[in-house]
């Protein structure tokens, strides 16, 4: 893949972590539920990428640090590989540290077909599979682009999802349903500079924030 493609605004409320970047790149992301949050932040470059994340609810703490290493197939495939380390603190109590791999392949075929695999897994004492998605997004044109996938978590109960985008001019619009589960979400780019807001049914808001120098 050339250095400068970017899917995180094409493929929708996929983790950014799992999403290779072949550009330096720095971004903020943020979500907030009713009585939890989650906060990251994360250093892109063609070569390597630091990933950190925060998240917070009452008597949880869990924090996670990620390593990762973006490298291009071809003009067409790119590929991101993942160590990180997962530690987590309950009602005041010892933190307990899992390790865990992730790692994802993105397609972007001549007939504008993208698609994506990736998955995250926990390798301590006994590996679990918390984390896979694989979708298949189709560019109908400048403008509109469609989808479909399935995706796996240790919440879901519908596997299944659908999700579609519209671009006009500056600002890209985002809409993704799996089961009872719809977020939208509304992305605003200015030069360097690239906004992100999404809202869902779950109660949840979230944000993200680019800069490509």
């Amino acid at each position: 893949m050339t250095p400068y493609t970017s899917y995180a605004h094409l493929l929708f409320y996929i983790p950014l972590w799992l999403l290779p970047c072949y550009q330096l790149e720095y971004s903020i992301e943020g979500t907030h539920f009713v009585n939890a949050s989650s906060s990251s932040i994360a250093i892109s470059h063609p070569k390597a990428r630091i990933w950190t994340q925060l998240n917070t609810a009452p008597a949880f703490t869990q924090s996670k640090f990620i390593f990762g290493v973006p490298i291009s197939l071809n003009e067409y495939s790119g590929l991101l590989f993942n160590v990180g380390l997962e530690s987590t603190r309950v009602s005041g109590g010892k933190p307990y540290r899992n390790p865990f791999l992730s790692s994802a392949i993105v397609h972007h075929s001549r007939d504008n077909l993208i698609t994506f695999i990736g998955g995250s897994m926990k390798v301590s004492r006994r590996p679990i599979m918390d984390y896979w998605e694989a979708r298949q997004l189709y560019t109908l044109d400048k403008t509109w682009s469609i989808g479909c996938g399935w995706r796996y978590t240790a919440l879901s109960q519908h596997q299944l999802l659908l999700n579609a985008n519209y671009i006009h001019k500056r600002v890209h619009l985002h809409v993704l349903q799996q089961g009872s589960f719809t977020a939208i979400g509304c992305t605003l780019k200015r030069e360097k500079w690239h906004f992100q807001c999404t809202l869902s049914n779950y109660h949840t808001t979230g944000y993200q924030t680019f800069y490509t120098p």
